[in-house]
């Protein structure tokens, strides 16, 4: 509770209203103040007597369908005015003006049947603060009393907004900070504790070497020690293969095209060295290995401690490996089912039954659902569970309905991946640095708009797909829309007050006001210089920015290219804030928390807006914005990059991996000295394991 409480994230009243409420909160006097202490003290018998006594012509189903604390409240105020005299008070109503978003930006067209300063519209909720918390900021809102309701946290990884609920965010904003303090908490700080916590979450023990992993980890303050779920969730299928059938593909897949072969402490030659590559183009060539340079240094630091094994790494941007949902057991399912990315789901996923993948969707729709935010962001990239990304994301629409599923799995490291892929994750390194140029204080920074520069990257240009709809160019277009309105989430009021239903706002006046987005240079991968044509006469390009003035922006964007992007480390140790759209997950998913440390964007943009308004704000509308939250973000997302993803946290990633390369090549001894001494075969008849190699 200590932390919680520091935390600038979660309204310091909250805790106020918790400690109030449990010490016992004083009545003030009054006419009745003895009276209803009294009935409070006698129970449930002399409140219903309470009740009858200063019960009025109300509906029955208004009084039954209230709280306790209500209907006490209620009677009580209705019975003092029946024996005064006045008159009774109508609820309170939000003010009902629609947010019209025009060339001036946003004014609220009032109603004359509101008056924020009339006495008579405080509804009981209002007098109940009044006589029970003499300090407004000190009174329960929300939950607490009843007034707001929840949001929907559905398994989608979204939640639905509730009308009559607080704006979201303020519940994301509270929610992920006390997930992240919790995980911080329990991580173990012995090895006594890792090695208990290792079983606990995997049913096994550590693998050989997990003390000198341990040790590096120790001796090098890297965070977070429990929690690399992500290597287990990768490895997982490989631990159901006899060790000795996957050394048997081991040619095979160090012969894949676009591969490059790490080895390490060789018998004739010790430490680590690029054993053998297969790319077929120069520019392929050139690209992969400065990438295998890259994981070569990054494996100096640890090399005297790895046993002899050789590694294969993809040299492409993206991942490559797709197996049927059922290959674990079978791939008959993934071959009657062909060439389709939902072969790669369980059959119970939305992509099976909700889901066409010959009609494609109009970006305009995505504004016109009901309204959700991210509040799980791993969950919100799987395209088994939201199958639109298989068409939005130029990666996965360039295999139109999807690849052939491969017949065999291999273990080859990759530097992103899709729940959809099998590849291995791998830290990137080209995506390491500490550069970040000149960068100013938040105080400091001149545009409080959303800043995106970027190349027409993420999808093969050609007229074989829908590239018009792949994320980047969506964004661009969205953009660079003059005309047209959207639903936005209420911007005005606070945390006590509930949102209501979306306004209608002018896309044009909000892209003015929010969004600095444009693409650079010319267009590139295109197909034919037709498509490129069409291109730079349909979206807005502009001349490079370099980083010092896109420092100036408090908001900048992050989106995917062709796979993963490179620029999100140096993004996150700036000062600026970074919201974050993508649908691949990478190393440092279960290291990092949405919401604490960056902002996540759906990958159709249909929450950009809300987001933006909410944090930047906007005075013509009321709406002051919420300017130090958004700091308090973006110093925690830097802090985050400094601490949690230093040169030292990539080998401690790659080092626990190497420890389950260690255990694949000592179960794979021990195998074949089975085999050889006591001649042992496998028990449901088919041939020993030594004449399958």
């Amino acid at each position: 509770m200590a932390s919680l409480r520091a935390s600038p994230l979660i309204p310091q009243h909250e805790f106020n209203q918790i400690r109030q409420l449990a010490q016992g909160v004083p009545l003030p006097r009054s006419r009745r103040g003895l009276k209803n202490i009294a009935l409070l003290c006698l129970g449930p018998v002399c409140l219903i007597v309470f009740i009858f006594y200063t019960r009025t012509d109300g509906p029955v189903s208004e009084r039954l369908g209230a709280s306790a604390v209500e209907i006490f409240v209620r009677k009580g105020q209705d019975g003092y005015r029946a024996a005064t005299g006045s008159t009774p008070s109508t609820n309170y109503q939000r003010p009902k003006g629609k947010l019209r978003l025009g060339k001036e930006h946003a004014v609220l067209e009032d109603h004359a049947d509101f008056a924020e300063g009339d006495d008579e519209q405080k509804s009981w909720k209002d007098t109940l603060v009044d006589k029970f918390f003499p300090d407004p900021e000190a009174a329960p809102i929300g939950r607490e009393t009843g007034e707001l309701e929840e949001h929907t946290y559905m398994d989608n990884g979204l939640v639905a907004v509730n009308p009559r609920g607080r704006h979201p965010i303020y519940d994301l904003l509270s929610r992920s900070q006390k997930q992240w303090m919790e995980k911080s908490a329990r991580q173990s700080s012995t090895l006594r504790q890792a090695v208990k916590e290792y079983r606990r979450r995997y049913h096994r023990s550590p693998p050989k070497g997990f003390d000198l992993w341990w040790n590096y980890v120790q001796e090098n303050n890297v965070q977070l020690p429990d929690e690399y779920d992500q290597i287990h969730r990768d490895l997982e299928p490989f631990r159901g293969m006899r060790p000795a059938y996957l050394h048997s593909l081991q040619p095979e897949w160090e012969s894949s095209p676009g591969t490059y072969v790490l080895e390490c402490n060789a018998p004739d030659k010790p430490g680590c060295h690029l054993a053998q590559k297969t790319f077929s183009e120069a520019g392929e060539e050139r690209v992969g290995l400065e990438r295998a340079t890259a994981q070569l240094g990054l494996l100096k630091d640890i090399e005297e401690y790895l046993p002899h094994l050789r590694v294969t790494f993809s040299g492409h941007d993206g991942p490559a490996q797709m197996v049927g949902h059922e290959y674990r057991s079978s791939l008959e399912d993934a071959a009657e089912m062909g060439e389709c990315w939902a072969s790669a789901c369980a059959p119970h996923k939305p992509i099976h039954n909700a889901h066409n993948p010959d009609i494609l969707p109009d970006p305009q729709s995505f504004f016109k659902r009901p309204k959700t935010f991210i509040w799980d962001h791993k969950a919100s990239m799987d395209p088994c569970i939201h199958p639109e990304l298989t068409q939005i994301t130029g990666f996965l629409a360039g295999y139109g309905k999807g690849p052939k599923p491969q017949k065999d799995l291999y273990p080859i490291l990759a530097m992103c991946s899709t729940p959809l892929h099998s590849d291995v994750l791998t830290v990137a390194m080209e995506a390491f640095t500490e550069d970040v140029g000149n960068d100013p204080p938040w105080e400091e920074k001149t545009d409080s708009r959303l800043l995106w520069r970027g190349s027409t990257t993420g999808i093969l240009f050609s007229d074989k797909v829908a590239w018009n709809i792949s994320q980047r160019l969506r964004l661009v277009g969205q953009a660079f829309q003059h005309s047209g309105t959207v639903p936005i989430v209420q911007p005005l009021g606070s945390h006590t007050e509930a949102i209501g239903e979306p306004e209608v706002a002018q896309v044009g006046s909000l892209n003015d006001l929010l969004l600095d987005i444009a693409f650079v240079g010319e267009p590139i991968q295109c197909a034919s210089q037709e498509i490129c044509d069409e291109l730079a006469e349909t979206y807005e390009f502009r001349r490079r920015q370099g980083w010092d003035k896109a420092n100036n922006y408090k908001y900048i964007f992050d989106i995917d290219g062709n796979g993963w992007s490179a620029r999100f480390k140096r993004l996150m140790s700036t000062n600026s804030l970074i919201l974050k759209n993508t649908v691949f997950p990478e190393w440092y998913q279960d290291r990092i928390q949405a919401w604490v440390h960056y902002v996540p964007i759906k990958s159709d943009l249909s929450d950009l807006y809300d987001v933006m308004l909410f944090f930047k704000g906007e005075s013509a509308i009321g709406n002051a914005g919420h300017d130090e939250l958004a700091r308090e973000i973006a110093m925690a997302g830097k802090q985050w990059s400094k601490t949690y993803w230093r040169r030292e946290d990539l080998i401690a990633y790659q080092f626990r991996y190497v420890c389950w390369r260690r255990y694949v090549y000592t179960m794979e001894l021990i195998s074949l000295a089975i085999q050889i001494v006591f001649g042992i075969c496998q028990t449901d008849g088919r041939r020993p394991v030594s004449d399958e190699l």
